[in-house]
């Protein structure tokens, strides 16, 4: 009967793990225009109007869009695209949102206190995260029309160190724009 507490005792550790690693990884969607040809894009600026506030000291830190700006224009760099102000090929603009989440396990657990006495007890697990989100919107400056997107949400440790938060800034951006130009 012990060994059928280790075992269940074990598979809840499992299932927290798989739920605490499911939430920490990072989900990446693009998508795009079959009708735009990205060979033209040479040049590329930010949106002219400014992000709008959203009320939300962790979405509006202006730290954290200084991160998201270096990090768009050293992977567009890298990419061969140039930054200009006079007549851009397409804009860039992002959005940024934060939302908690709740992820619940429930495990049956079995317990085996003497010989022939045997009872079992559902015990739940609760892991509560912040889940981030950020979209880059690439749009057409002749048509004005939105070209691509691309999102990447993820959990965000508020208490991370400031490397540590750029190094996840870049590594969503640089992602999303893996295959960017769209083929």
């Amino acid at each position: 009967m012990a060994m059928k507490h280790i075992a269940k005792t074990m598979i809840a550790a499992l299932l927290l793990a798989v739920v605490g690693g499911c939430s920490g990884g990072m989900e990446i969607q693009t998508d795009f225009d079959k009708e735009t040809d990205f060979r033209g894009y040479s040049t590329w600026d930010w949106v002219p109007e400014p992000a709008q506030e959203t009320g939300d000291p962790g979405v509006d830190d202006p730290i954290v869009r200084t991160r998201i700006q270096n990090a768009v224009e050293e992977e567009l760099t890298k990419r061969g695209y140039l930054r200009s102000t006079d007549t851009p090929d397409f804009l860039v603009n992002y959005h940024t949102a934060m939302k908690d989440e709740l992820d619940v396990v429930e495990v049956t657990d079995y317990y085996d206190r003497m010989p022939y006495t045997e009872f079992e007890k559902d015990v739940t697990y609760t892991y509560t995260w912040h889940k981030g989100t950020l979209v880059l919107d690439f749009i057409d400056s002749a048509s004005n029309k939105l070209v691509w997107r691309g999102i990447a949400r993820a959990e965000v440790n508020l208490n991370d160190s400031p490397e540590n938060k750029k190094k996840r800034i870049a590594k969503a951006v640089e992602r999303m724009l893996r295959e960017f130009p769209p083929k």
